[in-house]
């Protein structure tokens, strides 16, 4: 029985596939080219992941997620893989400074980025064209630069960046064709969007009030469900207290847009900046 149970547990392991949620150390010990669910490094005291070099690990058909690790410093063990089904998540790992591997992916989920306090530099996913759910990268205070991203031209859902003290531009999607969710840009001091000039964008818009002049000619150009928007007119309506965002909204079916902005308002009063979307 015992012989039996070994003998199917071997031919397992060396068909190269693992079906259930694994660690570093499982990955070590079975060293698979596939794994059929999701893989966990969270919460250790890994410098490094340099103890998967060589494996060949290519596909995870769930999620990577790499979160709390306050001691890693790069994800070089992963450089093989070439997909990832759910997204990669690389969360609050206080001394990643940059992430310059997973140049081989060509398909993945999702990625999040966030709460990464040191992290300076995202310049990997170099391979990838397109994703199928969001690009979050949020709360990453001292990140520069996202240039890894230069191949992107689809992002499958939505788009979300903020609270990226130090970010300057976004200057590594500036290959961006469509976003077929949601834009959303909050908290970025220093940030300039010109980069997304002519993106295609299917769902909501929420920038700051700071991005928004008519007189600035990424707007002119700014695409939003197949129309470039342009600034008609400003009139006085009542005043809210929701003053973080302005808001893009179709109104019915018709093709002019409405933006909602209530920041900085006389008492009882703000305004409201009426777009209308124009054919190409």
């Amino acid at each position: 029985m015992f012989n039996k149970i070994f003998t199917l547990f071997l031919v397992f392991i060396l068909c190269g596939c693992i079906n259930a949620n694994i660690d570093y150390d499982t990955i070590i010990a079975t060293q698979p080219t596939s794994i059929q669910d999701s893989v966990d490094i969270i919460s250790t005291t890994l410098t490094n992941l340099d103890g998967l070099n060589g494996i060949g690990l290519t596909y995870i058909s769930g999620e990577l997620r790499l979160k709390l690790n306050s001691q890693l410093t790069n994800i070089d063990g992963f450089s093989d893989l070439t997909s990832i089904g759910g997204g990669i998540n690389v969360i609050d790992n206080t001394n990643l400074i940059h992430i310059d591997e997973l140049n081989e992916l060509t398909s993945i989920g999702g990625i999040t980025i966030s709460d990464n306090d040191n992290m300076e530099s995202i310049n990997g996913f170099s391979g990838l064209t397109s994703i199928d759910n969001d690009l979050y990268i949020v709360n990453n205070i001292n990140l520069v630069s996202i240039d890894g991203l230069s191949s992107l031209t689809i992002i499958g859902a939505d788009l979300i960046i903020g609270e990226n003290t130090l970010l300057e531009s976004i200057g590594g999607l500036s290959n961006l064709a469509l976003i077929e969710g949601g834009l959303t840009i909050y908290d970025n001091p220093l940030l300039n969007i010109n980069a997304l000039e002519g993106v295609v964008i299917l769902g909501r818009i929420n920038i700051p009030q700071s991005f928004i002049s008519c007189s600035r000619t990424v707007y002119d150009t700014f695409v939003s469900n197949g129309f470039p928007l342009i600034c008609l007119e400003i009139v006085d309506i009542p005043c809210t207290d929701d003053c973080d965002k302005i808001q893009f909204e179709w109104v019915g079916k018709s093709t002019q847009m409405v933006l909602h902005q209530d920041c900085e308002c006389e008492p009882e009063m703000s305004r409201e900046y009426k777009i209308k979307a124009e054919s190409i």
